[in-house]
């Protein structure tokens, strides 16, 4: 009986008790929906007209709704809005966030849906349509406001029993129980179980959803080809499904194919182009694929998007920094050097990330000795920081650190990243292979006579005779060095043809 008139309490009161923050810039607006608010139960109501207020009321007070505009103002859109408070995790996942707005492009609408707000709503729309909007939101957090609780203690196991209780109790929302289920097991590594619940759901209907699920699964089993095949057939069937995209392009990376996976991931631009994750992947893959003129404008797309906002990296500035200074626009990269140091004034990363881009230039203009002494001050600050700087930055100092023969050094970063929960699966690969590649170094380096000791190696078999054993170790020395930049290409000639003048005394057409 308390349930019930509690449900019906709900519905016709859906804010009751409530904190509402309404985020709109027209003061007509607000003050109609601060009305409508209040006439379906709000306890209070609070005004945000940008995107720095929105972030910043949450930090203040703890509101239950909040209902905001999609044009909010010309630094943040609604969207990039709902984005931060995520990532900052500024919100419980008990907050209901609802979009309102005039915005019917197909673009725009897609990519707020991307972000998962609880609704929105496009103007003009009734007091009736808002409430219908809010009960059905609400009855939802309500539902789920045990899960909530038990997935923010991290109690993974209890909430995934919740979630199915709810699928059994609730049959509106079996599929959110399920999901939300299967969405636990898989991020915290349980894929069979995932899997087996996949097999259920997928056994009543083939949703989206649930294939999306099942590639993820596949893929974290090792069974990428498989994962391939579903998505590859999930983006052909429900083109807007963009969360599809992103996980094809990593499964397609897996298998190395990075020109598909670069190919995958602007299609989802050409649907959605306002998702900064997926903007700085895409950066990232034309980058890797020597597009620079491609990462160069996805790059410069981010750094607007982000700009004045706590979204912004320094890796976004590094790196567009870098591209350009390889594409030889060495008075672009220092007014991008510039803006770094202006919108990151009094970051903890500030003087790293002003160093990294000294050391890019410096590596792009030929100027070694400013490069290498760029190196020391990264590796200091690395050291002393008590910020915890990005694995991509670190990774950076670690290529640094071996190509500027400080390997005691990049061992030591390789080490501190291999540490780190959560690392992305490409950078630890990446710090594998440079690992394995100083090793090989070292190894060649102690069978390798030294480029000081060649001359004389030369002159002793002159003296003593043909050693064919000593010459080929010379050859492979010169190769060895010339390879790790150890010796210049003149000078590798030059010992090639006294190697050649030596064999000829005795009788041999070449050495090399």
């Amino acid at each position: 009986m308390h349930a019930a008139i509690t449900e019906t309490t709900s519905n016709l009161s859906p804010l009751a008790g409530k904190r509402i923050l309404i985020a709109d810039r027209n003061n007509v607006t607000r003050s109609v929906m601060r009305d409508t608010c209040y006439t379906l139960g709000a306890e209070s109501v609070h005004y945000a007209t940008s995107g720095q207020e929105v972030l910043r009321a949450v930090s203040q007070r703890e509101v239950q709704v909040i209902l905001c505009e999609y044009l909010l103002d010309e630094i943040r859109d609604g969207q990039q809005v709902l984005e931060e408070l995520r990532a900052q995790k500024l919100i419980p996942l008990s907050t209901i966030f609802m979009m309102i707005t005039a915005e019917r492009a197909y673009k725009q609408v897609v990519a707020v849906a991307e972000f998962a707000p609880d609704d929105y709503l496009i103007k003009p729309f009734t007091t009736e349509q808002f409430r219908l909007r809010l009960v059905r939101a609400n009855e939802k957090k309500r539902i789920f406001d045990h899960a909530y609780t038990l997935l923010e203690k991290c109690d993974y196991e209890a909430a995934v029993h919740e979630c199915l209780h709810i699928a059994e109790v609730h049959k509106r929302f079996m599929a959110d129980g399920y999901r939300l289920a299967i969405d636990i097991y898989t991020s915290i590594g349980r894929p069979t179980d995932a899997e087996e619940l996949l097999v259920h759901v997928l056994a009543v209907k083939a949703v989206p959803w649930a294939l999306m699920g099942l590639a993820i699964v596949r893929q974290r089993q090792g069974r990428v080809l498989e994962a391939e095949e579903i998505l590859s057939s999930l983006v052909e069937t429900r083109q807007e499904f963009l969360s599809a995209y992103d996980m094809l392009a990593l499964v397609k990376e897996e298998l190395g194919k990075d020109d598909e996976a670069l190919q995958v991931l602007e299609k989802a631009g050409e649907r959605s182009s306002l998702n900064v994750k997926r903007l700085r992947r895409t950066a990232d893959l034309a980058q890797r694929t020597g597009n620079l003129p491609k990462a160069e404008r996805l790059l410069k797309q981010v750094v607007e998007r982000v700009r004045d906002t706590s979204m912004l990296e320094g890796n976004d500035l590094a790196s567009l920094s870098n591209v350009l200074a390889a594409q030889g626009k060495f008075d672009q990269a220092e007014k991008v050097a510039a803006d770094q140091r202006r919108l990151m004034k009094g970051h903890p990363e500030q003087e790293f990330i002003s160093t990294i881009i000294e050391y890019q230039q410096a590596m792009q203009m030929g100027l070694r000795p400013k490069a290498d002494a760029a190196v020391g001050r990264l590796l200091q600050i690395l050291d002393e920081s008590d910020y915890p700087i990005s694995p991509r930055l670190q990774l950076q100092v670690l290529e640094a650190s071996f190509n500027h023969n400080r390997a005691d050094a990049g061992i030591a970063v390789a080490t501190r990243l291999a540490k780190t929960p959560g690392l992305e699966e490409r950078i630890l690969e990446r710090v594998q292979e440079l690992l394995d590649q100083h090793r090989r170094k070292q190894s060649g380096q102690r069978n390798s006579i030294t480029v000081d000791q060649i001359p004389a190696a030369i002159a002793h078999i002159e003296k003593t005779g043909w050693n064919d054993d000593l010459m080929k170790r010379i050859k492979a020395s010169i190769d060895f060095w010339q390879k790790n930049g150890q010796l210049s290409a003149d000078d590798a000639e030059g010992f090639r043809l006294s190697m050649d003048a030596v064999a000829s005394r005795f009788g041999i057409t070449s050495a090399t």
